[in-house]
């Protein structure tokens, strides 16, 4: 769902196995930097953008934290015609003395484990390691926020396999210099908070057919470069005290190579938005939520005044754009969050 889905896209791309339309939407993941939001977020259909703290991506929404923080998330996938997944994600929040502001710096391992048949009648195997880091800071008494993030080392592989278990494709991806994401958060009201995001990647992909694939010798694709482009407004509403209503509108466009040696070009249009509902004194937190065309929902509680954080999230068939190559699929996260 991540990096991987670039990998697939652009090998086959390269390689001319398929036409390019079945594989166009591949690369429509917010998450392209393989760095996941909450649980809190996914519950609640992804819908971070304008959503101050540590539940948000937009690096500006970092701008309210002022204590140490440190978080785990676990996320486990399941593909109807693809391997299981599982992903770990580890962060912590540092507040920059003197400057203001927090620092959050990010990892992530996502790896498959083990090798499943695919709708393309090979069977796959993928996995990827990310480092990245985020910095937001408040302005104007605290109604704006900005932030940047920058991602110095980001690296999936992914492998094709025939039926009869030999090696037919190869391919790596690495994230390079400037792929970089920004944000802004706006409190036009105590109630009412406008979010922007925008993010820029550019993606060295890398890959190798082996004689299955050629019918022939092993044959190095050589490399290429995509650029990925998204800019993502947002708004969240809080109508009552406990209660918060956001919701996403990611706009983008794919540019790369095409494998008739011309240039490929893919839009990106997607909505995500949600609700979220505290009663019992934020002991008990219900979300919903709808994300790129499936259901989520989840729940949370807040514990050690408040700060333990603990949440929960299911996200079902929200991976359409890669349902014709992996099919349905479901997820289940689980973040653990500790305020120093």
């Amino acid at each position: 769902m991540t990096r991987w889905t670039t990998l697939v896209f652009t090998l086959f791309l390269f390689a001319g196995m398929v036409a390019a339309q079945e594989f166009a939407g591949l690369l429509r993941d917010e998450m392209a930097l393989a760095l996941r939001a909450s649980a809190a977020s996914a519950g609640m259909g992804n819908a971070y953008v304008a959503v101050p703290g540590a539940d948000s991506m937009n690096p500006a929404a970092l701008g309210v934290i002022e204590d140490w923080q440190a978080e785990v998330e676990y996320v486990h996938t399941r593909f109807d015609d693809a391997p299981h997944v599982n992903d770990g994600i580890a962060k912590l929040y540092i507040p920059v003395p003197r400057i203001g502001g927090c620092l959050r710096l990010m990892g992530e391992y996502y790896d498959s484990g083990h090798r499943e048949r695919t709708k393309l009648g090979l069977d796959a195997d993928f996995d990827s390691r990310t480092l990245g880091f985020q910095y937001g800071r408040a302005f104007l008494d605290g109604k704006l926020r900005v932030g940047l993030g920058g991602y110095p080392y980001e690296k999936a592989n992914i492998d094709f396999f025939t039926p009869g278990g030999a090696h037919a494709i190869h391919g790596e991806a690495f994230s390079q210099v400037g792929s970089l994401d920004g944000g802004i958060q706006y409190d036009v009201h105590p109630r009412v908070t406008l979010g922007f995001r925008a993010i820029y990647i550019i993606d060295r992909l890398e890959g190798t057919l082996y004689p299955p694939a050629t019918g022939g010798l092993k044959h190095d694709l050589g490399h290429d470069n995509f650029h990925i482009h998204y800019l993502v407004p947002g708004i969240a509403i809080r109508p009552f005290d406990h209660t918060l209503l956001a919701v996403d509108y990611w706009r983008g466009k794919i540019d790369g190579k095409a494998a008739s040696g011309g240039d490929f070009e893919q839009d990106i249009d997607r909505w995500s938005f949600g609700v979220e509902q505290r009663l019992l004194d934020d002991r008990l937190i219900l979300r919903t939520g709808g994300w790129n065309g499936g259901f989520t929902a989840g729940a949370g509680t807040r514990l050690m005044d408040g700060r333990l954080s603990l949440d929960y999230a299911y996200v079902n068939e929200s991976y359409q754009d890669i349902g014709n190559v992996f099919g349905d699929g479901q997820s289940h996260f689980v973040t653990l969050r500790f305020k120093f």
